[in-house]
């Protein structure tokens, strides 16, 4: 029977589970194991409750106004204003989240009045309230960190024997948990924020990738695309993955948790397109950029 962090590796890739279930499991497997960095992450992930929001759950929209029955229209302001509006907190479960998604191509969250009301009174004709309206691929992108780093930790994990056996784990494979926990909170917490508490204010510095990283991104997309091609495997989805992360990596400031995104949804259509973990090498090419942001 296979262990429980071999399911739930299987569900991230292949995603026969919606994603409130996967995170049940993790928190069945952190609190056997005794991870209480993971379980707590994950915990906040299954309510919507933080004590501080992690960076990736603050998201860009379009601020729109809102005038009731008469219908709502962009908001038309200076970018200092814009910048302090237009981020969206994203307090919903994941599993809400993922079901918002499903409908239509934006979510619309209001403004709080706190935020708003100085500016509300500044407009004329005034509006009855301000929103944000997401677009989908934006909430996508917090679903897929979880993803991702749900996936991350269980490779961490299996890499180093613990796999377990169904439901259960041996008191060794507790042990090597915690070591594992120990170097992985220390190597991989400014990029997931388990616990929120780092991290605060979306700014070029905490996400733009460096030109240096950028040019290593962009020229391992072009040889993966080249080796995947003769290896046969470069199917529409893998090649549409690899052009929208070289398209993020050569603008200006890219985004660094959009490409780390992008790499994790690359990884999984990789694997699924080709049944291995191990993939011509190119899920450690993979790897390797993913822990380099």
């Amino acid at each position: 029977m296979a262990g429980l962090i071999e399911d739930i590796q299987h569900n991230c890739l292949y995603r026969n589970e919606g994603l409130d279930t996967i995170l049940r499991k993790v928190k069945v497997a952190s609190r056997v194991l005794g991870v209480a960095e993971i379980a707590n992450w994950v915990e906040s992930e299954l309510s919507g409750s933080f004590n501080n929001l992690p960076p990736y759950r603050r998201v860009r929209g379009e601020v729109r106004l809102s005038y009731g029955d008469l219908g709502h229209k962009p908001l038309d302001a200076p970018p200092n204003i814009m910048n302090e509006l237009e981020i969206a907190d994203i307090y919903y479960s994941a599993g809400t989240i993922e079901g918002m998604v499903g409908n239509g191509s934006s979510v619309a969250f209001n403004i709080p009045r706190s935020k708003s009301y100085k500016y509300i009174l500044s407009i004329n004709p005034r509006p009855a309230s301000m929103f944000v309206s997401v677009p989908n691929a934006n909430l996508k992108e917090i679903l897929n960190t979880l993803l991702n780093t749900i996936l991350d930790w269980t490779l961490a994990m299996s890499e180093n024997g613990v796999t377990g056996c169904d439901l259960s784990f041996t008191n060794e494979e507790k042990e090597t948990a915690k070591i594992i926990m120990k170097n992985y909170v220390t190597n991989n917490i400014n990029a997931t924020n388990f616990s929120g508490n780092v991290g605060g204010d979306i700014k070029s510095r905490d996400v733009s990738l460096t030109l240096e990283n950028s040019q290593n991104v962009i020229k391992a997309m072009h040889d993966l695309k080249k080796d995947l091609q003769q290896s046969g495997h470069e199917d529409g989805c893998v090649g549409d993955i690899i052009d929208a992360v070289i398209v993020e990596a050569e603008k200006r400031e890219p985004n660094k948790i959009k490409v780390r995104s992008l790499l994790g949804d690359l990884r999984s259509a990789i694997v699924a397109a080709t049944g291995s973990l191990t993939a011509s090498g190119t899920i450690e090419v993979i790897d390797l950029l993913m822990k380099a942001m």
